[in-house]
């Protein structure tokens, strides 16, 4: 029985080390800066967005492999009424209309990326939260 509850102690500890370093963030207009891994992945689009085996075009994005877990809320005094609040964020799609060197994305470096977050809107986000891009720069 001791035993049991220093084990049941020791994972409530853990739990609340891990949430402790969490950091909240806030959906556009807050700007936040992130570190993380870039890497290209492929999913299935249109029509179904749900096999490319079965014929569902191919969608190929970009996205950052965060080094710590985030979590997602609105920016205080946001207009709109509905939550949506994101916890345990690891993966953002990377949204940009600049002309990023996309091939720090091939190779799969370590990045600063600095932008706005918003939430997964469209079939086409395959993330909950994904990143519009003002810059990325590589860590050496």
């Amino acid at each position: 029985m001791r035993y049991f509850i220093i084990l049941l102690l020791t994972y409530f500890v853990a739990i609340s080390l891990s949430l402790a370093k969490t950091v909240t963030l806030h959906y556009e207009p807050e700007k936040v800066t992130l570190v993380g891994k870039l890497r290209l992945e492929t999913f299935p689009g249109p029509p179904n967005y749900e096999s490319i085996r079965d014929g569902d075009a191919v969608e190929a994005g970009a996205y950052l492999i965060l080094d710590q877990p985030i979590q997602v809320d609105l920016y205080p005094g946001a207009p709109i009424n509905t939550e949506i609040y994101e916890s345990n964020v690891r993966v953002l799609h990377i949204a940009s209309s600049k002309d990023i060197d996309w091939k720090m994305v091939r190779q799969q470096k370590h990045v600063v990326i600095s932008g706005t977050l918003f939430h997964a809107m469209t079939g086409h986000h395959h993330s909950r939260v994904l990143i519009w891009a003002d810059q990325i720069n590589e860590i050496h």
